[in-house]
């Protein structure tokens, strides 16, 4: 299933994207505790995890994405100061939604 994101300028109803690092297809939640645990579970298959926060860009009016956790092997590790990334519609529409039963509170 695809989350509904139109354009790079919809506000998602979303605070957190958890996917692999080798894969498209991304977890959805409004929750950080559930989100961080979707995390440390995700980093023991494969290569690790990735958490995105959407982050809105004020000159354009844009939503891309921060990577501001990583996690290998259970340990995360959160940094600061980690660059803006590619929009947030990016992610969405190049993976699926696979907890497209959860739901999101809208932020």
């Amino acid at each position: 299933m695809k989350y509904l994101l139109k354009t790079e300028k919809d506000k998602p109803s979303f605070n957190y994207l958890v996917k692999q690092i080798d894969s498209f297809d991304y977890y959805l939640f409004s929750s950080f505790n559930d989100a961080l645990e979707k995390l440390r579970s995700l980093s023991f298959i494969g290569t690790g995890a990735w958490l995105y926060e959407p982050y809105f860009i004020n000159s354009n009016r844009e939503w891309k994405t921060q990577n501001t956790f990583t996690a290998y092997d259970g340990v995360v590790k959160y940094d600061k100061y980690a660059e803006i990334g590619l929009h947030l519609k990016f992610h969405i529409d190049a993976g699926e939604w696979l907890n497209s039963d959860v739901n999101l509170a809208y932020c």
